[in-house]
Formats: C-alpha cells, sequence, structure tokens
C-alpha cells in the first residue's frame, strides 16, 4: 500500500482561518481462487484500488459565529481487477456548521450535502444542544440524519473461494445492489457536577439499509 497527505493551515485575518487536506491512496490485492480452476473465476488475480481526496474549509469567527465552518469535499475512487474490470465512483459534498451560545445555552447545528455519482443527492442536517439548568447540572441532546455509502469492496470485491468450505460456505463476492445507508439518530441526557458527579442518557437511531456481510453458500 501507499498512501500519502499533505496539510495546509493559515490565519488570512483575525476572523477567518483556511486549511485544506489532500492526499491518496493506492494499494493492490491479490486475489486466490485454489479450488476453481476453469472458467471466470479460475485461478489468481491482482485487484488494485486507487483513492483521490481534496478537502478545503474555512472558519470564521464573529459576533454569532463560534466559529461558522463551511467546506467541501472531493472523493474518487476506482479499482481495476481482472475479473470486474475497471469500476469508478465520485462523492462531492458541501457542509457547514455553526455553533450559537449564551450565557446558559449552547447550541450548534449543521448541514451536509453529497453528490455520489451511484447514489445521487443526499442532504443530512444535524442539531445538538446543551442547557444549564442550574449550576452544575446540564442537560443536552442531539438529533441527525447520517447518509454512509458502501465501501468499494463491499460493491465490487471479486469473487473469491474458500479452500474449504467454512460454516456451509464457500467464498466472498461484493454485491452491486448494495443501496446506501441512511440513518436517523438522537439522544438526550442529563449531566451533574458537584460532590457527586454522574451522567445519565438515552439513545435511539433508525437504520435503513444496514450493511451486513454476506458469503457464498
Amino acid at each position: 500500500m501507499t498512501r500519502f497527505a499533505i496539510r495546509e493551515r493559515r490565519s488570512l485575518n483575525n476572523a477567518w482561518q483556511f486549511e485544506a487536506s489532500a492526499g491518496g491512496q493506492l494499494r493492490s490485492v491479490e486475489r486466490l481462487n485454489p479450488i476453481i480452476q476453469e472458467g471466470e473465476l479460475a485461478g489468481d488475480f491482482i485487484s488494485r484500488h486507487r483513492l483521490w481526496l481534496l478537502e478545503p474549509r474555512a472558519h470564521w469567527t464573529g459576533a454569532w459565529f463560534r466559529p461558522l465552518t463551511v467546506g467541501a469535499e472531493l472523493r474518487i475512487e476506482g479499482q481495476r481487477d481482472g475479473q470486474i474490470g475497471e469500476e469508478s465512483a465520485r462523492v462531492a459534498a458541501l457542509y457547514g456548521q455553526n455553533r450559537f451560545t449564551t450565557h446558559c445555552c449552547e447550541v450548534e447545528v449543521g448541514i451536509r450535502l453529497d453528490d455520489h455519482s451511484l447514489y445521487g443527492m443526499q442532504l443530512s442536517p444535524r442539531i445538538s444542544g446543551a442547557w444549564r439548568v442550574v449550576t452544575g447540572i446540564v442537560v443536552h441532546g442531539a438529533f441527525g440524519r447520517a447518509f454512509v455509502a458502501p465501501e468499494f469492496d463491499d460493491l465490487f470485491r471479486p469473487t473469491e473461494r474458500f479452500r474449504e468450505p467454512v460454516a456451509g460456505y464457500v467464498g466472498e463476492t461484493g454485491n452491486r445492489d448494495l443501496k446506501p445507508e441512511r440513518v436517523w439518530a438522537g439522544d438526550v441526557g442529563l449531566r451533574w457536577l458537584g460532590h457527586l458527579q454522574g451522567e445519565a442518557g438515552f439513545y435511539w437511531s433508525r437504520y435503513r439499509n444496514l450493511f451486513h456481510p454476506d458469503a457464498i453458500s
């Protein structure tokens, strides 16, 4: 595996800060099919995977911005192997978040828009906050949505066979029909600080299209 990354961060003035990161990853995996001697799955082959990332973002601290963060992300991924051939995907995203504070409350809001070349556009909002009821007692909570696309290996993993069946299964393969996970999640809790310190909370989440590995039987 070969991996590299560069980062840059600088203050533009008293209110603005800019940072950016870029990187890449190249890896090769040799796939073995010791059982199959004939047909399209016969023999060994090499799967080559590449990933490129670019993420610029800026932070602005002002009267109501503590700070306001806006950014973008570009992710380009590809894979080539002797069984499936060439596959690629692109993800472009825009996001922003801001924190509002008063003497007893703090609220943070954020939103992210993903444009995935395989799954289209996905909007993910989120809000969280904390309220100091009295000195030493804080109520906090959060609610939001998340979008998680399948990994490339989940989609396009070349079929490979085990040397011997394992629990009735004879191999593993990717699944091109996978859909992205969509998650709504929330939590609420109470934190107290004093002679006795502690926290109690309640968490809730709802997953749609939860990823689950499956083998070939």
